[in-house]
C-alpha cells in the first residue's frame, strides 16, 4: 500500500476574498500547490453580487496583475483615473493631479468589486495548482517544525489538511489572529462609510474627487457611463438614519457636502455601510502561519489604499520566495526565515500607508479655529510644489 504523502498541499489559505485569491494565484504561478478554504458556497456568489464598492487599482497593483498575465482580463472592465481633485468643504485651496504631469497613461484604475471578484474566482478555479474546499468551517490549526495541520468541518464531518504554510486571509476580525495571540492595535474613528453608486449630471471626465469635510473625507470615483462610485464618511450614530433615507433625501444630504462640481446627483444604488477603524498588527506571522489582507492591517476605505497595500504584500511574499528559491526550487514557504524576511520587506510600506490613512481621517477634523486656514494653505502649498506632488503620487501609486 502506498504511503500517504506528508503534505496535502504546500500552502493553505483560509479565506477566499480578493486577498486570498490574489495570494493563491501569485503563489500557484510560482509553482506551489495551494488549497483555499472558504466558509461560503462560492458557486452562489451572493456576497459578491451584493458588493456595491468601486475599487481603485493603483499602478503597483496593475504591475502585479500584469506579472500574472491577469491584467488583460481586468482592463476591459476598468475606468482609468486621468486626474484627481482634492478640496476641503467650506475652505479655499485645492490640489489637482493629472496623469500627463507624471508621464503615465492613468493615475490608477477603477473597477467594480463584484466584477473583479468574479474574474479572480474564475481564474483561480481554473488553475491546475489551486484547489478549493467549500463550504467548510475552519476550526483550528496546529503548527510544528515541519508544517501546519488545519482542522475543519465539511458536511458535518471533521477533516484535516496538512500544509507547509498557512495564510490567514480571514478578514479584520480574524479568528486565526486571535488564536495566535498576536498583539493587535485597534483604533476606532467612531464613523462609518456609506457606499453606493450614483449618477452625475455632468460627465466625470475620468476624474476622481476627494472631498474633505468636518466628519471625514468623501470620495467619488469615475466608472463607466455617467455612474460614479460614492463613499461618504459619517458619524456612526447617524449612519442608520442616513441608510434609511429615501433616494431623494439621501441626495439632498450628500449633495451640499460634496458640492456641484459634477452637477446634480441622481439614481443612487442600494447603499451599504462599513465601520471605519484601523487595525495594525506589529508582528504578522507565527510558526508556519502568516496574516494577510485585513487580518494583518485594516484602514479606511476612503483612501483606496487597503486592497492595494494587501496586493503589494502578496507580491512581496512572492518575491521573497522567488529570491530564496533561486538556489533550490520551491523553497519551504513556511520557514521562519522566509516569514521574517517577508515582514521586514513590508514593514516600512505598511507603516507609512497606515499613517497616511490615519492622517486623512483625523488631520482634517481638528477643532481649532485656526486649523482650517493652515489646512487651506497646506493644500495650496502642495498644489504648487512639484516635489510634494510627485511624492504623493508615488505613495498613492504604491511606489514608496
Amino acid at each position: 500500500m502506498a504511503e500517504k504523502p506528508q503534505f496535502d498541499c504546500e500552502i493553505a489559505i483560509v479565506g477566499s476574498g480578493m486577498v486570498g485569491m490574489a495570494a493563491a494565484l501569485g503563489l500557484a504561478e510560482l509553482g506551489y500547490s495551494v488549497t483555499v478554504l472558504e466558509s461560503q458556497d462560492i458557486t452562489t456568489q451572493a456576497d459578491v453580487d451584493a458588493d456595491e464598492r468601486s475599487l481603485v487599482c493603483n499602478l503597483a497593483s496593475q504591475r502585479f496583475w500584469q506579472s500574472l498575465n491577469f491584467w488583460s482580463e481586468l482592463e476591459p472592465m476598468t475606468t482609468p483615473i486621468e486626474s484627481v481633485h482634492v478640496s476641503a468643504k467650506g475652505h479655499f485651496g485645492t490640489v489637482s493631479f493629472h496623469a500627463q504631469d507624471f508621464d503615465v497613461t492613468a493615475l490608477g484604475y477603477v473597477i467594480p468589486a463584484q466584477q473583479m471578484a468574479k474574474k479572480l474566482l474564475l481564474r483561480t478555479q481554473a488553475h491546475a495548482r489551486i484547489q478549493y474546499l467549500y463550504p467548510v468551517q475552519f476550526e483550528q490549526h496546529q503548527a510544528d517544525a515541519d508544517g501546519v495541520t488545519l482542522s475543519y468541518i465539511s458536511e458535518g464531518h471533521q477533516q484535516q489538511l496538512r500544509a507547509r504554510l498557512m495564510i490567514a486571509a480571514d478578514g479584520a476580525r480574524s479568528r486565526i489572529r486571535t488564536a495566535l495571540g498576536l498583539k493587535t492595535e485597534v483604533k476606532s474613528y467612531r464613523k462609518k462609510a456609506i457606499v453606493c453608486q450614483l449618477s452625475t449630471h455632468k460627465p466625470h471626465q475620468n476624474c476622481a474627487y476627494e472631498r474633505l469635510t468636518e466628519h471625514g473625507p468623501m470620495a467619488i470615483l469615475p466608472t463607466s457611463g455617467q455612474r460614479c462610485g460614492f463613499v461618504w464618511s459619517v458619524p456612526e450614530e447617524q449612519a442608520d438614519n442616513i441608510l434609511a433615507l429615501s433616494d431623494d433625501d439621501f441626495i439632498s444630504q450628500a449633495q451640499p457636502r460634496f458640492g456641484f462640481r459634477l452637477g446634480v446627483f441622481s439614481r443612487p444604488s442600494t447603499r451599504t455601510v462599513y465601520p471605519l477603524y484601523q487595525i495594525a498588527v506589529p508582528q504578522q506571522y507565527a510558526q508556519r502561519v502568516v496574516l494577510m489582507g485585513n487580518a494583518a492591517h485594516t484602514m479606511s476605505p476612503v483612501s483606496a489604499q487597503g486592497l492595494n497595500l494587501a496586493v503589494r504584500d502578496v507580491d512581496r511574499l512572492v518575491q521573497v520566495l522567488k529570491k530564496q528559491s533561486m538556489s533550490e526550487p520551491l523553497k519551504d514557504p513556511g520557514q521562519t526565515e522566509i516569514l521574517s524576511a517577508y515582514q521586514l520587506s513590508c514593514q516600512d510600506d505598511q507603516q507609512q500607508t497606515l499613517q497616511y490613512t490615519d492622517d486623512l481621517m483625523r488631520w482634517f477634523q481638528q477643532d481649532s479655529s485656526l486649523f482650517p486656514m493652515f489646512r487651506s494653505f497646506g493644500l495650496l502649498m502642495i498644489d504648487n510644489n512639484k516635489f510634494l506632488k510627485q511624492s504623493l503620487f508615488l505613495g498613492a501609486g504604491g511606489f514608496r
